[in-house]
């Protein structure tokens, strides 16, 4: 068949007929929507969209035409040549199939095409940094000079320079100066007689914003004042404090109100995740903002230091310079600085709420750290470091296992970057000690295994040890500490060593537990020696060992209870009990149950269950947290880890 006899064909059958009404039905619809979308308040890309829709519907019309128009055409021509070959009525050729199937692609294809370019430029295409729909538009207008003097004329024209300048270089917003607001009332003057600026402004250029202020004389001082205004309503969204500075130096004025204009652009849309009732000083918000991409030391300290300073009513950076201390062990300087923090008002339940955290947290109150947590949790479930900090509040100071899941699982894993998320090895390190306790080992080993093909986190490597052997998987392990032997130094080394050897004491093996202790027994000066003999119970070589080291650190009770223990095995009786009472004189402010711990440790060696769940239970209280290779996972209390007392230390908080 030629083209022209397929053209023809499908004249006959008044496929162009049906094809066009298509068409021109998509274009009146088309001409409709772009003139009603607005009236309507539809999104801008609405048409965008009906475009998309309609190249889509083209290739399923062609099918509907092909089923229910050329089929049926197709079956009566087979009829009608069975029984009458001179029938005259237009019938389907047989290579008419063949040229539709054709033309049906290649306009399917096309509108693929189409389809994806429309795409790709109206959604894909990132080639420009920023793009401003119309709620981007601020207009600014030209501050008004109620001073009375000229002279002062030209301070109106550089506050709005300036809030422009902050607004455009912090790619908050698609500026409309005041140049160009005189430029269109230039232009269109003969309309705009009638009109005031302000319809003008919202008829012509449709901003979403309108920051217009003014500045007046009061005791020799400039004071500005500057009103947010909603471009279609003419509501006051905002209205920014006065700033007021000598009237020879209005700049000062300008760049704090620009910076305080810039803070609430900058926050706005965050109300839910911000702290303040008011928005912070620009410059002392990217601060704090920085803070996030440095390291969890002294320059972290700066910075917050430095909002601070510029922004002294900023709340934001004033409690997490508690949190760096508390998490440094600066107990003393976190609790000072937390009496002087007060909320910007007691309607501010967040800010009460973290504060409450925060005592909670000095207190050793667990239950009420994991309370106030889970209400700071609820403002952004879907942030990654307060996903994380809620993981490890839930495992390390109430021991919820059973909770963990549902946390974890509400950030999708699988489109995280581990490369370089702090918070994303945290959740992974939590979540795997969790699913050790439920013996979810299979699983724990997988995920460990692909997040360690990304990250080389110590964390990740102090999770997977414990996963391997509880899984019964002992030459993987044996393999992963030879690799870590000649990777890693001596001190992660030797760590993972210990903690491996404990894993094997916990599983009753303590001949496997022993070669790993041994090979910590290589190196020299390392405290981690002292500890391996104990655990080997060579208590002979640990006593001379730990005592060295409680020279080094008498304040450590650990140490302390360690000597005794060993000291006691060494049927040193009356040395070990006077070890043990130095140690109860040890006991100060914001340890967490440190010393009852110990304490508890020691008992449960020489076998004194009451006092050993006294100080046990005195030790979660003040908050000791459960960390590995504690409580439970604690080979001193390997005895009597499934007791029913056991298990209500366990459960204290819950």
């Amino acid at each position: 068949m030629q083209i022209k006899t397929f053209i023809k064909q499908c004249r006959e059958h008044d496929l162009f007929k049906m094809l066009s009404i298509y068409i021109v039905s998509a274009w009146v619809i088309l001409q409709v929507l772009s003139v009603t979308w607005q009236p309507l308040g539809l999104p801008q890309k609405s048409v965008t969209f009906l475009i998309i829709i309609l190249l889509v519907g083209l290739p399923i019309y062609l099918f509907v035409l092909w089923k229910y128009k050329i089929v049926p055409l197709e079956k009566e021509r087979l009829e009608i040549e069975a029984n009458d070959d001179t029938n005259e009525k237009p019938q389907i050729k047989r290579s008419f199939k063949k040229y539709y199937m054709i033309a049906s692609v290649f306009i399917t294809t096309l509108c693929a095409f189409a389809i994806f370019f429309i795409v790709d430029i109206n959604f894909l295409n990132n080639t420009v940094q920023i793009k401003y729909s119309e709620t981007d538009r601020i207009a600014v207008l030209k501050f008004g000079n109620n001073t009375g003097d000229l002279k002062y004329d030209d301070v109106g024209k550089m506050a709005s320079d300036w809030i422009m300048h902050g607004i455009t270089e912090n790619n908050l917003g698609q500026v409309i100066s005041p140049d160009v607001i005189t430029q269109y009332n230039t232009m269109f003057s003969d309309e705009t007689n009638s009109n005031s600026e302000g319809n003008f402004i919202k008829q012509y250029l449709k901003p979403a914003k309108i920051i217009t202020g003014n500045y007046y004389l009061k005791n020799d001082k400039l004071v500005f004042q500057a009103t947010l205004i909603n471009g279609k309503t003419d509501k006051t969204i905002y209205s920014f404090k006065p700033e007021n500075c000598s009237d020879n130096n209005p700049l000062e004025c300008i760049e704090k109100l620009e910076a305080a204009i810039s803070g609430f652009f900058a926050t706005e849309g965050k109300k839910k995740l911000m702290l303040q009732e008011s928005p912070p000083n620009y410059e002392a918000y990217r601060l704090v903002l920085e803070s996030n991409y440095v390291e969890y030391d002294e320059n972290y300290l700066h910075l917050l230091e430095k909002a601070i300073t510029i922004d002294p009513n900023y709340f934001e950076p004033k409690v997490l310079r508690v949190a760096y201390h508390y998490n440094m062990g600066n107990y003393f300087v976190a609790d000072s600085l937390l009496k002087d923090l007060k909320p910007a008002s007691n309607r501010n339940n967040r800010q009460i709420n973290l504060l409450n955290m925060y005592e909670a947290l000095l207190r050793g109150d667990n239950k009420k750290v994991y309370q106030a947590n889970f209400n700071e949790f609820e403002y952004a479930p879907y942030d990654l470091a307060s996903n994380a900090t809620t993981m490890i509040v839930a495992l390390q100071f109430v021991n919820k296992v059973n909770e963990i899941d549902s946390i974890y699982n509400i950030v999708r894993s699988d489109s995280l970057n581990l490369q370089n998320c702090y918070d994303c090895i945290d959740r992974i390190y939590t979540k795997s000690y969790a699913d050790i306790a439920l013996k979810k080992y299979k699983e724990t080993i997988q995920r460990l295994q692909l997040a360690m093909d990304v990250n080389n986190s110590v964390l990740l490597k102090k999770a997977y040890i414990p996963a391997l052997i509880r899984s019964g998987d002992n030459d993987l392990v044996k393999n992963f500490l030879a690799k870590i032997a000649l990777t890693e130094d001596e001190i992660l080394y030797s760590e993972l060593l210990m903690g491996t050897g404990l894993e094997y004491l916990l599983l009753n093996k303590p001949e496997m537990a022993t070669l790993y202790f041994k090979e910590i027994l290589h190196f020299e000066n390392n405290e981690q020696t002292a500890f391996a003999e104990l655990y080997m119970g060579n208590y002979s070589a640990s006593e001379i060992a730990l005592d060295t080291l409680l020279n080094r650190d008498p304040t450590n009770p650990k140490i302390h209870a360690s000597l005794a223990i060993s000291k006691f095995k060494n049927e040193k009786q009356s040395e070990a009990t006077a070890i043990i009472q130095n140690l109860e004189k040890l006991k100060e402010p914001y340890q967490f149950g440190a010393v009852d711990y110990a304490l508890a440790q020691y008992y449960a060696v020489i076998e004194d269950e009451k006092k050993m769940y006294y100080h046990l239970l005195k030790a979660v209280a003040a908050g000791h947290r459960y960390k590995p290779h504690t409580f439970q996972n604690d080979v001193f209390f390997k005895k009597y880890k499934d007791t029913k007392k056991f298990n209500q230390i366990m459960t204290f908080w819950h």
